[in-house]
């Protein structure tokens, strides 16, 4: 099943015409001085609307998707950069259905304006709309909360319950444990209000404590003389027994044999109850000795501070929060991490459905890591054992499969004396996972490892997570649940712009135009908000439009460095189609890049997929889009290929740019490509030459 929420280089400039035997008419008048742009317009239309065949006068329809256009005719040398920085930017390779004068070469970027804002509507319809969409149903139309701890207090899922009389212990040590407990990010149930002293317990304090991983519970002198108490112990004992949960007794100012045994201070307590509740007696009894045999703390006559600590650094190591993430870590994550516990079914009364595998699934930098780390702290505790295997990618390049091999065993078999170890005496030990209940989570994979893990053989309720940005390794591994990560909603992409930026959940009106603007080249990627946020931390407005007005040319290092790392495994077709689609064909139907790829020799039948499976675009009605942060990327990787010298970049998209490159290097030669499948006959012409040549 497949839930979806939403989140060879040649430095040459290609052109694609039909009917071979036209090019001669396009050679150029080489005495012809051209001083603006509108002449520029003409030198180019006249010989290129010949190489193409046109039969209009001056106008050229160059890559226009419309009814009447021939494709086999369409030109491939720059595009409109998308950014609404660039003012004269040439309007080459878009739609413009709706303009009446699609078929000019735009020059000065008529219509700039629009044209931008559609793109961005489609975007926003496309990505931000769709994920604020489907986080709405994961919230069941609530509003998003700032951190898990707000939403654990609203779903009742907790770390540590606190059992305590109210009346000995809630304004002194279990004020202190509580005050402790929190501080160190361990979210905790404490029951503030004024306990009953009849009745019993509500169904939602039940509910807290079936869904805390570890329950306290204070014994004090009248502890017993509250049956809500009572009722409470009971439920706890009832999900030692029965849901593997951690009991933790602590003994504040009785004597722990007095507890277990119902004698002393306790005797009392318990002869009224026999007249009151005389059915339950022998259940609270019976429960009370079961938690007090559980090796505890009596901190009677010592100093209470030091307890506390060692009491919490107790809670911690049993609660084995490997990765306790930051409250910024959590913006948003909350409903992802429910919906997960769902689709595992972790808690179902049934337990032989086998070995699941859940796949983690998304781009770079949009939080597949940060929310495995968070489901992993949240569930691992149901196992017998886990592990948690970071950056398998490099492990496995660095070491193999059986590196990656050696992690999982030394952290689900506690084995640390693997040296010398052959393969196959390896595989003998990773056997021994076939007799637990494990949770395995691979981050970041990026090809099929060869684990020797049998997952049939794992027994029934194991897990399996993988995080990777390739969704086809998940169909590899036949993942049962495949979860796509969306992109940040605005609210929450806001959020988290304002905690780096302002360390505050809220910014100076001074910035109420600015952040806008930030949050509309991040996209709702989470790396990109977070560095960029960092980055802006205490510096003023002027530096922010500084910072803005130099992005598309001079993107973050942090963010480019993280996204650049995987184009570098793309294969050199995928490269090429990439940097492509990066630099000209964002919101283009695919059909069309499709011709276009097919001209260039690229099998965009499959390399169009490839990179769709690897998270590079995504297709939304018949239309391929790109994030933002690698249309940058792409256009990087070509500036970086000769910086400051236009003239030797592979591709074009500026008119700036596209001026210096006419203005040097007077060059032309063209190479023949084959036939299509509908028999038109294609050439490629590869040009560089200088203004003067016409």
């Amino acid at each position: 099943m497949r839930i979806s929420y939403d989140n060879n280089e040649s430095y040459h400039h290609s052109v694609t015409c039909c009917e071979e035997d036209r090019w001669m008419q396009a050679r150029p008048h080489k005495n012809l001085s051209i001083t603006d742009h509108s002449t520029l317009r003409k030198c180019l239309l006249h010989p290129f609307h010949a190489m193409c065949g046109r039969k209009s006068n001056s106008k050229l329809s160059i890559s226009s998707q419309v009814a009447s256009a021939a494709t086999s005719s369409d030109l491939i040398i720059l595009s409109q950069d998308p950014s609404p920085s660039s003012s004269s930017d040439l309007n080459i390779l878009t739609h413009a259905p709706t303009a009446t004068s699609s078929f000019d070469f735009n020059i000065l970027n008529q219509g700039a304006t629009t044209t931008i804002s559609s793109d961005f509507n489609i975007l926003n319809n496309g990505a931000t709309a769709v994920t604020s969409f489907d986080f709405n149903i994961l919230n069941n139309g609530e509003a998003s909360s700032s951190s898990l701890v707000s939403d654990n207090i609203q779903n009742n899922r907790y770390d540590v319950f606190i059992s305590f009389r109210g009346s000995d212990t809630r304004n002194t040590f279990v004020d202190h444990l509580y005050a402790h407990l929190t501080g160190k990010g361990i979210f905790t149930f404490k029951d503030d209000m004024q306990l009953h002293k009849g009745g019993s317990i509500s169904t939602q304090l039940r509910h807290a404590i079936k869904n805390s991983r570890v329950s306290v519970v204070v014994f004090s002198e009248d502890y017993p003389t509250s049956t809500w108490c009572l009722d409470e112990m009971s439920t706890i004992v009832n999900c030692c027994r029965n849901a593997k949960q951690i009991a933790l007794p602590v003994f504040y100012d009785v004597d722990p044999s007095h507890v277990r045994r119902q004698n002393g201070v306790y005797e009392f307590a318990f002869d009224l109850h026999i007249k009151s509740n005389p059915h339950k007696v022998a259940e609270w009894k019976r429960d009370m000795t079961y938690l007090a045999e559980i090796a505890g703390y009596d901190i009677r006559n010592k100093p209470e501070f030091q307890e506390i600590k060692n009491i919490v650094q107790s809670i911690t190591k049993k609660l084995d929060h490997r990765f306790l993430p930051s409250l910024d870590d959590l913006i948003g994550m909350q409903p992802h991490i429910e919906e997960l516990e769902s689709l595992l079914k972790l808690r179902s009364e049934s337990d032989d459905r086998g070995c699941q595998v859940l796949g983690l699934w998304g781009m770079d930098g949009i939080g597949k890591t940060t929310l495995a780390k968070v489901l992993y702290d949240r569930i691992s505790y149901q196992f017998d054992a886990s592990c948690f295997i970071e950056n398998v990618s490099k492990s496995y390049e660095d070491g193999g499969a059986i590196a990656v091999q050696k992690q999982i065993i030394h952290q689900t078999i506690k084995e640390f004396v693997l040296e010398g170890y052959s393969p196959s005496q390896i595989s003998g030990v990773i056997t021994r996972l076939y007799n637990m209940k494990v949770l395995i989570v691979l981050d970041d994979v990026d090809q099929l490892l060869e684990l020797n893990i049998n997952l049939k053989m794992l027994r029934p309720g194991s897990r399996i997570i993988i995080t990777t940005r390739d969704v086809h390794i998940l169909d590899l591994y036949e993942a049962d649940i495949i979860h796509e990560i969306g992109l940040m909603n605005d609210n929450d992409a806001r959020e988290l712009l304002c905690r780096k930026a302002f360390k505050s959940d809220h910014s100076s009106s001074d910035y109420a135009e600015l952040i806008p603007m930030i949050l509309k080249y991040a996209q709702g990627l989470p790396l990109a908000i977070r560095v960029m946020g960092s980055f802006l931390y205490k510096r003023n407005t002027t530096q922010w439009r500084a910072t803005l007005e130099g992005l598309e040319n001079n993107p973050d290092s942090g963010i480019m460095k993280v996204l650049q790392s995987s184009f570098e495994g793309l294969e050199q077709r995928e490269k090429e189609i990439f940097l492509h689609i990066a630099c000209f064909f964002d919101g283009e139907r695919e059909d069309y890049v499709k011709r276009i790829l097919h001209a260039c020799g690229l099998q965009p039948d499959i390399g169009i997929p490839v990179i769709a499976e690897k998270s590079y675009i995504t297709i939304r009605n018949q239309e391929i889009h790109m994030h933002k942060m690698l249309q940058v990327l792409g256009k990087k990787i070509v500036r970086e290929q000769h910086p400051d010298q236009p003239s030797l970049w592979s591709r074009l998209w500026l008119y700036s740019d596209f001026y210096d490159a006419m203005t040097t290097q007077p060059v032309i030669y063209l190479s023949l490509f084959s036939h299509d499948k509908n028999g038109n006959t294609f050439l490629h012409i590869y040009f560089t030459f200088p203004l003067f040549f016409f």
